[in-house]
């Protein structure tokens, strides 16, 4: 996995929240031509796990943000909880503070990453530019699916770990699965994530509407490798996406495709950025005008993808 020193003239700190504080990493490129990104990452994982990916974006984007969310990485459990309410207060704050809006920002997010981006773009769509989002959660489940999808992540054993880490990947490494086992047990180990994780229910999940309405042009990315979210999941998302909404299914991409394939995945979200900085911003007032007037808003102009199967 990549290093934090992979990242040349980067900057990281601690940003005090309302309830805490939040570790960050940015690198800066005024003279870039795209518009600023946001990357989230999923459960357990971390902005440091993002140098490949992240330190070449920047040479296009004017700013680039990797945060930490809550207690995850370096950033410590919120003084409320891990529950819904104050850890996404927590994380919408923290982005706050990294984008504004005289410069929206795409949200680059995966796993539990897309789907504060999602929840994001609906509280602030005047600071969102985008969404490119590679296999968000939050499809809905009822209580006993999410029972059973949380009974495959690593909370209890070594060999639930293994088995976890061979699906995150979509291959197997015997000895270097292994290896990454013992850290992802231990990340599932700590007390905050167990907190976030297994105190999710039902209720916590996407309303069909929240995919419906989503105020900005969202590229989702769902690998044909994805061994960690069931094809239930992906099949939410094409059943409720809205106007605005594109799905693509990128031949060979695992669940953290930045992780095996950042090459790929990097050029998909700057083509994707290239398209949005070349289409004017419109107005979320003036969308909704337009809707309510009878007239579909303008879908996201998105660029095919040659290793994809858009849906």
């Amino acid at each position: 996995m990549a290093s934090v020193l992979e990242w040349p003239l980067l900057l990281h700190g601690f940003r005090r929240t309302r309830a805490g504080v939040l570790h960050s990493l940015v690198k800066e490129n005024p003279a870039g031509d795209l518009p600023p990104v946001v990357v989230l990452h999923g459960l357990s994982a971390s902005a440091a796990e993002l140098g490949t990916f992240f330190a070449p974006l920047a040479a296009r984007s004017r700013k680039v943000i990797a945060i930490d969310l809550p207690g995850h990485g370096s950033s410590p459990r919120p003084a409320l909880g891990m529950s819904r309410e104050p850890f996404f207060e927590e994380a919408k704050h923290a982005i706050d503070l990294s984008v504004g809006e005289d410069d929206p920002a795409i949200l680059a997010g995966n796993s539990l990453g897309g789907l504060l981006a999602i929840r994001y773009a609906h509280a602030r769509p005047k600071r969102t530019r985008g969404l490119f989002l590679t296999s968000p959660g939050g499809a809905a489940m009822t209580d006993d699916e999410l029972r059973t999808f949380l009974a495959d992540f690593p909370f209890h054993a070594d060999s639930d770990a293994r088995d976890f880490v061979q699906r995150l990947f979509a291959r197997k490494r015997p000895v270097l699965d292994g290896i990454v086992a013992r850290v992802v047990r231990r990340r599932f180990a700590r007390p905050a994530i167990r907190e976030l994780a297994l105190g999710v229910r039902s209720s916590d999940l996407l309303a069909p509407e929240e995919v419906a309405t989503l105020p900005r042009p969202t590229l989702v990315a769902w690998g044909t490798r994805d061994l960690v979210h069931p094809p239930s999941h992906l099949a939410f998302f094409r059943q409720h996406r809205g106007e605005n909404v594109a799905i693509e299914e990128p031949d060979g991409w695992t669940h953290c495709p930045h992780l095996d394939a950042p090459d790929a995945v990097r050029a998909r979200l700057v083509a994707f950025a290239e398209s949005i900085a070349s289409t004017p911003l419109v107005s979320v007032a003036s969308t909704t005008r337009r809707s309510r007037a009878g007239a579909a808003p303008t879908p996201a102009r998105v660029p095919s993808l040659r290793s994809a199967s858009p849906t």
